[in-house]
């Protein structure tokens, strides 16, 4: 099984305040996101890709942007929308830009987040990196047995989840932990593969425009 990750696109434009966004505010793609949700399906369509499934979170953000790819691929039906695709409740985080955490928490909490995924102690983030790895690790169990082994999915996610996806692969997400290289930029795909129970990463963070 093949399993292809997305980040969604943008969802602030050029003249905009950027700031946190995880699952409690439900920001929709700017112009630029839309753009990059066609580039992403366009380059999947030119590698010939036909999901037999093309998942998504709840959030308007990753659902247009798997609306787009299901268009262009034209997959049949409507994205499954999952829970367990959700991003990170950011907590007290949510809303604020890189400089208010900073002016809030301190700077090692956000370089601690940022450079190697560690939760911070300040903030009262929701979930945990536990509950989040479960949702991941059971997701994954669950596409391994309703498809089959030459079947490619589609999953549509945020950049604070989507690392987690790494833990599937034995030491990849401590891995890379080291070497800072957890974050999937917007628009950006992944792809991980499945051979009898046991996960493997073609590739990470790849721009479709390259």
């Amino acid at each position: 099984m093949r399993l292809i990750l997305a980040r969604h696109g943008n969802t602030f434009a050029p003249s905009d305040k950027v700031v946190w966004a995880g699952q409690t505010n439900d920001l929709p793609l700017v112009e630029a996101g839309l753009k990059q949700a066609q580039i992403a399906a366009k380059y999947l369509l030119e590698q010939a890709v036909k999901p037999q499934a093309i998942y998504c979170s709840p959030l308007q953000r990753t659902g247009k942007f798997a609306d787009i790819l299901a268009d262009v691929l034209k997959y049949p039906g409507k994205p499954i929308v999952d829970a367990r695709l959700n991003e990170i409740d950011y907590g007290q985080w949510t809303g604020l830009s890189d400089q208010e955490v900073i002016d809030q928490f301190g700077a090692d909490e956000l370089k601690q987040w940022n450079e190697f995924s560690r939760w911070p102690k300040n903030g009262n983030w929701g979930d945990s990196e536990s509950k989040i790895t479960a949702d991941v690790q059971s997701f994954a169990s669950e596409l391994q047995n309703n498809y089959a082994s030459d079947d490619t999915i589609i999953a549509v996610t945020s950049n604070g989840r989507l690392r987690y996806f790494l833990t599937l692969i034995d030491n990849e997400f401590e891995s890379r932990r080291t070497n800072k290289s957890l974050k999937v930029k917007t628009g950006n795909i992944c792809e991980l593969q499945c051979t009898n129970g046991k996960f493997q990463l073609n590739y990470w963070d790849k721009n479709p425009i390259q």
